[in-house]
């Protein structure tokens, strides 16, 4: 049993340490940051008029762009999104969704 409880410690303690792509200090308050060591953006998503209203924010915290997105397909609440954000390619919000990305409202 002692066995396993250190197995398990170890894995949760390696699995964090790989991982690396905690930043603090974000821009604005909610921002999240998605990326890694190498370089990544800030992303700040709430809602808005019934879509998602998102700020990103280069690694220097600099804003890159703001505005209004709206899912590709499917139906996915804020918090959804939140937890599936993968990156943004200078035009859309990518997630780890199957395919699914939030793209901007042309208005």
């Amino acid at each position: 049993m002692k066995l396993l409880v250190a197995l398990l410690a170890a894995l949760l303690i390696s699995c964090g340490a790989q991982k690396g792509e905690i930043k603090k200090n974000p821009p604005v308050a909610g921002c999240i940051w998605v990326g890694g060591k190498d370089g990544g953006c800030w992303i700040k998503i709430d809602t808005l008029r019934g879509a998602f209203y998102a700020e990103i924010y280069y690694e220097s915290r600099e804003l890159w762009t703001k505005g209004r997105f709206k899912l590709n397909e499917g139906n996915y609440n804020r918090a959804e999104i939140i937890k599936n954000l993968s990156g943004y390619d200078g035009e859309k919000i990518l997630l780890n969704l199957d395919g699914k990305y939030l793209a901007p409202i042309k208005e």
